[in-house]
């Protein structure tokens, strides 16, 4: 029975070196799978922290090119408006010029008519003037000074002295 007894234990002593064994494998199975879980969950946070880094990068791109896209658009505004303010400048002053002108040539008109009033003046007085030239030596001096009296300039009644200093000084005005 000793014998029998000491199989036992052995039996028993070596169940419990196996069950101790199996308990430490198991021990480190586990540990080496809590291990491989923390390096995974560090990798997938890792992984997770790059993909947020990367999403912000595009994002912060996509931000770039819309403001850089927004100020192209706001320059070529900018320009479209010079255009239209140098269109519109330009037109005003062709407006203005052609106003000019038109003004010019209405003064031009004028001064046109006005000569030729003048002139048909200058031509009736002229006729006028040689009509009674000819009535004066018809009937004398009496006509003349009747001729003297009309064309004097201030009036019928002044003498040919006064006509005479008027004219003098008129020519001498003239000469400044």
């Amino acid at each position: 029975e000793s014998r029998r007894g000491s199989k036992e234990h052995r039996a028993m002593i070596l169940e419990m070196k196996r069950k101790s064994q199996l308990k430490a494998t198991r021990e480190r199975e586990e540990k080496v799978k809590e291990l491989l879980r923390q390096k995974f969950e560090h990798e997938e946070a890792h992984l997770k922290r790059e993909a947020m880094e990367r999403a912000k990068e595009s994002v912060l791109q996509r931000e770039m090119l819309a403001v850089k896209k927004e100020l192209k658009r706001e320059n070529v505004e900018r320009i479209k408006m010079k255009q239209e303010y140098k269109r519109i400048e330009t037109l005003r002053k062709v407006i203005e010029n052609d106003r000019r002108t038109e003004e010019m040539l209405q003064v031009k008109e004028e001064l046109s008519a006005q000569r030729r009033t003048a002139a048909i003046e200058a031509r009736r007085q002229k006729d006028k003037m040689i009509s009674l030239l000819e009535q004066s030596k018809r009937s004398g001096c009496q006509s003349i000074k009747k001729i003297l009296t009309v064309l004097s300039p201030t009036g019928p009644h002044s003498s040919i002295h006064d006509i005479e200093k008027l004219q003098r000084r008129k020519s001498q005005s003239s000469l400044r």
